[in-house]
């Protein structure tokens, strides 16, 4: 089975909108070689990378930007899926929120 390792957390601060959502650095492992990692916020995918078999025994996320555009204010969670080469699946969650913006009055 994959195993998930975030060395770096993420700040717990609110992320402006229209912005991004930066990762810690994430480490993923697996005997039997990584098949596919993809991060998604409800049902859109933000972040995928899929290799050819046999794929690597580990591999370095190093703090990743992830698009946060269309959510809005409040908490959110993004999912880490990984799938190796046996089919095995490991999931992470990561918690974040969206900075509510201030009204701009203009005129």
């Amino acid at each position: 089975m994959p195993h998930v390792q975030v060395v770096h957390p993420a700040s717990a601060k609110c992320v402006k909108y229209l912005t991004h959502y930066t990762t810690g650095t994430i480490t993923i492992t697996s005997n039997s070689g990584i098949r596919q990692i993809e991060m998604k916020s409800g049902l859109k995918i933000r972040y995928k990378r899929t290799f050819k078999a046999p794929g690597p025994l580990t591999y370095r996320i190093n703090k990743a930007k992830v698009k946060i555009t269309g959510l809005a204010a409040g908490g959110h969670t993004l999912k880490l899926l990984v799938v190796d080469n046996k089919s095995k699946r490991t999931t992470k969650s990561f918690h974040f929120a969206v900075c509510a913006t201030s009204p701009v009055f203009t005129g």
